[in-house]
């Protein structure tokens, strides 16, 4: 049996927690979003954004990402004296997975949190 070098463990966490964190923000910026504007201008959630929407809605499907990439990673490693180890090429794809990852997750979160604080002009 294969245990995952280090390094692919690490990343696959970090991506992991980056999506978890975003979906659990869009979350709560959705809730804001539906108190403040369904409570004080009487309109639906139709003025959230989309990306956010979609991220809350299918972002455990993008969990299977990170996933796949550690999967693949871990059975092209080598083994060098009993240590896996990962090539330079499938490191290189890990950070930068990582990298669009946590900025996607950025970018949606800051979205969502846009949508939940800033009244739309057609009802303002």
């Amino acid at each position: 049996m294969r245990f995952p070098p280090k390094l692919v463990s690490v990343l696959c966490i970090l991506q992991t927690l980056s999506i978890v964190g975003a979906i659990l923000l869009v979350g709560v910026f959705r809730k804001a979003h539906a108190k403040i504007v369904l409570e004080t201008y009487h309109h639906n959630l139709s003025s959230f954004p989309a990306t956010a929407n979609f991220f809350y809605y299918c972002g455990h499907w993008i969990l299977l990402m990170p996933a796949m990439w550690g999967c693949y990673a871990t059975m092209h490693s080598e083994l060098d004296n009993g240590c896996a180890i990962v090539s330079e090429r499938q490191s290189a794809i890990g950070w930068a997975l990582t990298a669009m990852v946590f900025f996607i997750s950025v970018i949606v979160v800051w979205q969502a949190f846009q949508g939940a604080f800033v009244v739309p002009f057609e009802i303002a």
